[in-house]
């Protein structure tokens, strides 16, 4: 049997992590390319092809993640993986629903590219977050509190986008609450799984947070403001609720940090209602 010494170890870790990093990279900058490509040469109106392409782009997330992954993925790896792919999903439909109609000017192609430009870095951090999440599940790394950052702000713009998204699109109203409160649902249980509650705290604090979420939702959405701008208010309601949690019950510190946080939200609100006089 043939043994390895512990520098022949490191660098077989070296190289498979380079690798990895490697289809990482080539899997978010081909998603990023493609939505461009699929924007320009778009040639439906229907908004439901719109659903159906996004739908796509998560399945395709999906199954390149576990290939980026070579493959090592466990069960408890499917929320990781999922949530990067509903990522992508609002990511598309942001895209598609900010830039409605077919681009006829030059102009609007470069903002179009600016955008994906940035978005492809975002898609990039989303699957690396999902890459130290699922690595976690086999050893212990240092850098998990650094994928719970990550995932805390790409819930916000997840929030934001796919909020933006349903109100462009124009749904009844009967079908867009439930599907709000279903998507403000599942971004935050996706989220507060990595906060390591215990299962009665997580489902407590998930609900709260979502209902915390729809209810500046509606409120936004009745007073009849911009799209731009109700989107920003759930998406406020998330950041200051999930900062909430990491507060402790004394101290100082924790009550100028939980006032900021209010002070944050009721500064949403008033300038989203500004917005609409």
């Amino acid at each position: 049997m043939v043994k390895m010494n512990r520098e022949e170890i490191q660098v077989t870790s070296e190289n498979t992590d380079s690798e990895k990093r490697g289809r990482i990279v080539f899997l978010s900058l081909l998603i990023a390319l493609s939505m461009f490509v699929v924007k320009i040469a778009q040639n439906w109106d229907q908004s439901w092809i719109s659903y159906a392409v996004a739908a796509i782009y998560m399945v395709a997330t999906f199954l390149g993640l576990v290939w980026a992954f070579s493959f090592q993925i466990r069960l408890k790896s499917l929320p990781c993986l999922i949530q990067s792919s509903l990522f992508v999903g609002s990511e598309f439909l942001f895209v598609e629903m900010f830039f409605f109609e077919k681009l006829d000017r030059i102009y609007e192609a470069f903002l179009l590219l600016g955008i994906l430009g940035v978005i492809w870095v975002a898609t990039y951090v989303s699957f690396l977050m999902s890459n130290i999440f699922n690595v976690g599940l086999y050893k212990d790394i240092p850098l998990e509190q650094v994928a719970r950052t990550a995932s805390y702000i790409l819930s916000l713009f997840m929030v934001y986008f796919f909020t933006f998204s349903f109100l462009a699109n124009g749904m009844a109203v009967y079908i867009l609450l439930p599907v709000v409160f279903l998507a403000y649902f599942s971004i935050t249980a996706m989220h507060i799984r990595y906060l390591e509650f215990e299962k009665k705290d997580f489902w407590r604090r998930t609900f709260l947070t979502t209902f915390i979420m729809f209810v500046l939702f509606l409120g936004s959405f009745l007073i009849g403001s911009k799209h731009e701008f109700v989107s920003i208010v759930p998406a406020a309601g998330f950041f200051a609720s999930i900062g909430g949690m990491s507060l402790s019950t004394s101290g100082k510190e924790s009550k100028n940090t939980a006032f900021l946080y209010g002070a944050i939200l009721f500064i949403v609100i008033i300038l989203n209602i500004l917005s609409n006089i």
